[in-house]
């Protein structure tokens, strides 16, 4: 009985992070990209930074009201329940810089994938302790072009991490990589 308790406990809490992912396109367009973003964010246990503010705001409370002056700056998804899905919520940010995802279960290939959006502003991005990442996500980080750093490590799906990072390099030469995983073994 308890194996089964703990397996529909599972999937409440898989299905309600689910939920905490949909886009809602009519919250968009009523306090645009930047605040259904950072709603998006706080409500998946991410902290996000917006380019007028010192400090990454952790709690929903405090989050600035919709002003198209405040634009995300930076998103730190330590342990965040964030999901391919909810990448959708990315469309439309024209500042955003950092991008760190740590310990982040949901986060895949297909995440990866939809990192696309925002290739024109992104400089720096950390991906580690993210198991779903393999070296098939890898060929999605080759279009954003104006990465300046890419950290990388704790990937244990990732197959060939120093052929991975042979790949990373050539693809994007003006970009300082560190793939831990790769320099270790």
């Amino acid at each position: 009985m308890a194996v089964r308790t703990v397996v529909s406990v599972r999937r409440f809490w898989s299905w309600l992070d689910s939920v905490f992912n949909r886009v809602d396109p009519d919250r968009i367009k009523e306090v645009g990209p930047d605040r259904a973003c950072a709603e998006w964010l706080l409500r998946c246990g991410a902290n996000v930074k917006f380019n007028r503010t010192s400090d990454f705001i952790r709690d929903y409370n405090f989050l600035v009201a919709a002003d198209d002056k405040f634009k995300i700056e930076a998103i730190d998804a330590d342990g965040a329940s964030i999901m391919h899905e909810g990448f959708r919520h990315l469309r439309g940010l024209t500042q955003l810089k950092k991008i760190r995802f740590h310990n982040c279960q949901y986060i895949n290939n297909s995440a990866l994938a939809q990192l696309i959006v925002v290739k024109d502003t992104l400089h720096q991005l950390e991906i580690s302790k993210c198991y779903n990442v393999s070296d098939k996500g890898f060929p999605h980080l080759y279009d954003l072009i104006n990465l300046k750093e890419l950290l990388l490590s704790d990937l244990p799906s990732v197959k060939d991490p120093k052929g991975s990072l042979t790949l990373l390099r050539s693809a994007l030469p003006s970009c300082k990589i560190t793939y831990q995983d790769a320099t270790q073994k």
